[in-house]
């Protein structure tokens, strides 16, 4: 890219707050006041617009941050923004985000040849592939001028699969049960969403898939659904069902593949076998057995 990353994360949070790393010659970080957490302000300092780029911090508890990103006047001062905050606000215009409440921070990037700034909203993690939406400067001001849609417009991407690997993935998707009664955590109801976004990635773009997707090894897989089979009759039975069904959903994920992305037969089979593995790893999560 010609455009440098100078204000969001890097990677996925994981570090209870404090995600965010910024260019220090562009962006004041504040610490937000009445938080025992750490939370900041991230506020520009140097703007050649009518705009000033302002990014929040929000704590929620044990699900994570969310962020709110504001486009200012540049002649607003910082005090009045961080009074505005500390009084919850109200309904003034100027004080509204452009971006919203969003679990996902957005992506501040610098254009190396003119200095000019655009950002990237990469849509929420509960989206099925969510629409990114970039803004960019206009005549001094920032603007929506693209979305990119990952996913084809009013088309769910698992229904684009061959009926033998939906047969699989609804196999699969049956052995975790209602998933009620969980609590707030909800694991069951996180597994199936990130499920949608692997069987989407499997069907549409099959290279955004890697090993890191799925938590165990085949082996692990292998080991923890043999001994949940063990337990009753109508999960051996439901084993059993997986089994079949696997080979067949191989064969038609490689047919696909071929007439989908062009591919020869050998590198089709070949994409087909590493995509089902991990769609199969990705649906369920066991006890590490190894380090």
């Amino acid at each position: 890219m010609r455009s440098k990353l100078v204000l969001g994360a890097t990677d996925v949070d994981i570090s209870g707050g404090d995600a965010l790393v910024a260019d220090e010659t562009l962006f004041e970080k504040i610490p937000q006041l009445g938080h025992a957490a750490i939370r900041s302000i991230y506020w520009e300092t140097q703007q050649e617009r009518q705009t000033r780029i302002i990014v929040r911090e929000i704590p929620v508890g044990w699900r994570g941050d969310m962020y709110s990103l504001y486009l200012l006047s540049a002649s607003i001062e910082q005090a009045s923004f961080l009074d505005g905050i500390q009084d919850g606000f109200g309904n003034v215009l100027w004080q509204q985000p452009m971006i919203q409440d969003s679990w996902r921070p957005p992506l501040v990037f610098r254009v190396a040849s003119s200095g000019k700034m655009w950002i990237l909203n990469v849509g929420e993690p509960y989206e099925e592939l969510a629409d990114w939406t970039v803004y960019a400067e206009k005549t001094g001001r920032f603007e929506p001028i693209c979305r990119i849609s990952f996913t084809p417009d009013g088309v769910a991407p698992v229904t684009l699969l061959p009926k033998q690997v939906r047969a699989l993935a609804l196999l699969l998707d049956k052995t975790h049960g209602t998933g009620e009664g969980e609590g707030t955590l909800q694991p069951t109801a996180r597994l199936r969403v990130r499920m949608q976004h692997v069987w989407a990635n499997a069907a549409i773009r099959p290279w955004a898939l890697e090993d890191a997707d799925a938590y165990n090894s085949r082996t692990e897989i292998d080991a923890g659904l043999r001994d949940w089979a063990e337990g009753d009759a109508s999960a051996k039975m439901a084993y059993k069902k997986i089994l079949q069904a696997y080979p067949q959903a191989e064969k038609a994920m490689s047919r696909y593949y071929s007439s989908q992305f062009g591919l020869s037969g050998l590198k089709a089979a070949e994409r087909a076998k590493w995509v089902l593995d991990i769609a199969f790893r990705s649906s369920f999560i066991f006890p590490r057995t190894t380090p």
